[in-house]
């Protein structure tokens, strides 16, 4: 089928690439594609900035303005001729044009003449309403639809650079694990098509790194491809009958189809029952992934794993009391009371004179003296391998075991909890440990086979690069 690009540069056969303004009408084609990304780098290139913006001159801004208009007017008509518009909508949807009004300061000689500009949107050559916010990547999944088939050859190859917030049709795609809409579908009743779409990656450099903006990790030759898949799926799209059956049609029925109706039944009761375990896993990932936050979080959400990580060791959560303790716990006839800190350094004593206002407080109410434990996430915005610095230094150890504090770390706490998560039968120790011990408790260093870091763990540092 005859395709026009315009500002795209896909390897289509037989396609025609245009730019924007050219003369080139779209009726002579049965495929448009417009990259609005591309027409925006055009004028970039060719054009004067003002308030970070290209900036049409006069005869560019007559020819822009017409070419907006005619764009419109023959993308509305080839969708009513049933014919396929694909658009690009990427980030960058304006520019500047010369209004024509002038205004004029100082006189003879020191006259200056300033001419007025205002922003016009690429959205005005579109026969319908598009509204998006700016937000770039390439993680995309299909929706249920026509285009989940295409999708599903060419996952991983599609780089949006913009949410919909606006726009014509039904979702066809969107952000992975969001309900963030990045491309839509519509079928009209003529038969044409309209599809609003991230781009299709593919490189004519043949470069082989990626991003997170302008693409995956791959070959050329892999992802090349994908503009052309995309052709082939709209040329197949349009060649499919869109007249609706009459209501009688459904009255009748062939052997074969009864049996792939049977087929279809059996397969989608499948679907479901791996769809509902996949929930599952998906649900027990995530609780794996909380537990991590004893390695980097603070304040309420710290709070929140350390009380999960002392009742998987056990303890007793007892209710909290306004003026007392972060958290209290029990285990057997013992009580202990819990300050927890999330700190980009190391503890301090001031974090050990507020546990012992906790136990004042506890005695205060009339409770027997209960143990005190001072859990610290120290240097948290550290990765694990960089944590070289003791969490308490000695200037506050004295203060501490004068005190009787048990001293923990978070990072310890966590190889508790997954220690009695493995092996129950220690849960007791391990309590009786953090319940006795007078300042740091021993033990429970990395490197711990409980803990393991994976080939693709990074650090917030950049890289070194080497340099000839």
């Amino acid at each position: 089928m005859r395709t026009m690009l315009i500002d795209c540069n896909y390897p289509i056969e037989d396609s025609l690439e245009v730019k924007f303004a050219s003369t080139v009408s779209c009726y002579d084609f049965d495929v448009v594609m417009w990259d609005i990304e591309g027409t925006f780098d055009h004028y970039n290139d060719i054009c004067r900035k003002e308030q970070g913006l290209p900036t049409l001159n006069d005869g560019q801004s007559r020819q822009f303005l017409e070419a907006i208009q005619r764009r419109r007017d023959e993308f509305k008509e080839i969708l009513r001729l049933g014919r396929a518009l694909v658009i690009f909508p990427g980030r960058s949807h304006e520019i500047l044009y010369p209004t024509g009004e002038r205004t004029y300061s100082g006189t003879g000689r020191n006259r200056v003449e300033t001419r007025t500009v205002a922003p016009i949107s690429f959205h005005r050559a579109l026969p319908f309403e598009l509204e998006i916010s700016p937000g770039a990547g390439v993680e995309t999944e299909a929706l249920p639809g026509p285009l989940q088939s295409l999708w599903r050859e060419t996952q991983g190859y599609w780089v949006y650079r913009g949410v919909l917030k606006k726009y014509p049709g039904s979702p066809a795609f969107k952000i992975s694990q969001t309900d963030n809409t990045v491309g839509s579908y519509v079928r009209y009743k003529d038969g044409g098509i309209l599809a609003i779409l991230p781009e299709p990656y593919w490189d004519p450099n043949g470069d082989e790194e990626g991003d997170e903006e302008s693409g995956p990790s791959t070959t050329a030759q892999e992802h090349s491809s994908t503009p052309e898949q995309l052709h082939a799926w709209l040329c197949s799209q349009m060649r499919e009958e869109t007249e609706d059956a009459p209501v009688w049609v459904a009255g009748f029925s062939f052997p074969e189809a009864r049996a792939l109706d049977a087929q279809l039944s059996t397969l989608q009761d499948e679907l479901k029952e791996l769809l509902e375990k996949i929930d599952k896993v998906k649900a027990s990932q995530a609780e794996e992934e909380k537990w991590k936050r004893l390695l980097y979080s603070q304040g309420g959400a710290l709070e929140s794993e350390v009380e999960r990580a002392l009742q998987t060791l056990g303890f007793e959560i007892l209710p909290t009391v306004q003026g007392r303790a972060d958290i209290r716990v029990k285990s057997g006839d013992s009580q202990a009371v819990v300050e927890v800190k999330g700190i980009s350094k190391s503890a301090a004593e001031k974090h050990a004179a507020q546990l012992e206002k906790w136990v004042s407080e506890e005695i205060i109410a009339g409770e027997s003296a209960p143990a005190a434990i001072l859990i610290v996430n120290a240097w948290r915005e550290k990765s694990l391998t960089e944590r070289t610095q003791p969490a308490f230094p000695d200037q506050m150890l004295s203060y501490s075991k004068s005190k009787g504090h048990c001293l923990v770390t978070s990072t310890q706490l966590l190889l508790m909890a997954r220690t009695v998560m493995a092996e129950p039968a220690k849960a007791e120790e391990i309590r009786n440990e953090l319940l006795s011990t007078v300042g740091i408790v021993p033990g429970w260093d990395l490197p711990s086979p409980l803990i393991i870091e994976t080939e693709d763990a990074v650090t917030d540092e950049a890289p070194e690069t080497n340099q000839t």
